[in-house]
């Protein structure tokens, strides 16, 4: 072995633990990079994904939302204000906006009346479709809204067995419920449903519509009333 080569060893070693200090640099940063994306996409969803805090809650843009057959609270043919709900029993956004929106429901008696629109988020919300489907079982029996709080009031628990369960609680024919369900046999008008809502734009759930306003997210009982006032001042 020559001089040269002797020499040349020891400076090999030597540049080891700085090639290990920057491989062990770029994963921090690979790491770091992930987290921040990782989080940016949390907070986008909570944001937006689902309608709270969002700051385009007035687009200013009247619609006109369609009619059919979805479930009715109140009076539909003599309502001045009918308010169309695209919703998810599952989020949790919109449980606070259905408090509030019955808040509206109540103080504007005889004016106001609510229609529901299934808007299930499935790619976030595994137990929201069936829950859907579960509601229209139960409006086949004539206890749609019956139904529909009681999944608001326990939308942290819309399993199978759970959902069969409400239905008990509430008094419906089990074995009549329990085959709607399990055959999903109003998937169709469930997938009508969200199909509405892709043709209106609605992107997150809670969204409303006040006589054709969109007013999206869980926003307070003023926002609400601000739209009302000046539909009922027409």
């Amino acid at each position: 072995m020559g001089e040269d080569e002797k020499q040349q060893r020891p400076r090999s070693h030597a540049n080891a633990p700085k090639r290990k200090e920057q491989s062990e640099t770029v994963e921090n940063i690979v790491a770091v990079s992930i987290f921040v994306v990782l989080m940016l996409t949390i907070i986008a969803l909570f944001t937006n994904g689902f309608g709270l805090y969002n700051p385009n809650k007035f687009s200013g843009e009247r619609v006109q939302v369609p009619y059919t057959n979805e479930p009715v609270r109140g009076n539909l043919s003599s309502a001045r204000i009918v308010i169309n709900v695209f919703s998810d029993f599952e989020c949790p956004y919109c449980k606070k906006g259905e408090d509030t929106i019955m808040e509206v429901f109540n103080k504007y008696e005889g004016e106001v009346v609510l229609v529901f629109n299934h808007f299930p988020l499935r790619s976030i919300h595994p137990d929201a479709m069936n829950a859907a489907l579960a509601s229209e079982c139960a409006d086949e029996q004539g206890s749609f809204w019956e139904y529909h709080d009681m999944l608001f009031s326990h939308n942290n628990a819309l399993g199978a067995a759970d959902l069969k369960a409400y239905a008990s609680e509430i008094g419906l024919e089990r074995e009549q419920f329990d085959s709607c369900l399990d055959t999903q046999k109003y998937a169709f008008k469930v997938e009508q449903g969200i199909s509405k809502a892709h043709k209106l734009g609605v992107t997150s759930t809670p969204t409303f519509f006040i006589n054709g306003v969109p007013v999206i997210g869980a926003q307070p009982i003023s926002e609400f009333e601000k739209v009302i006032a000046q539909e009922l001042g027409k």
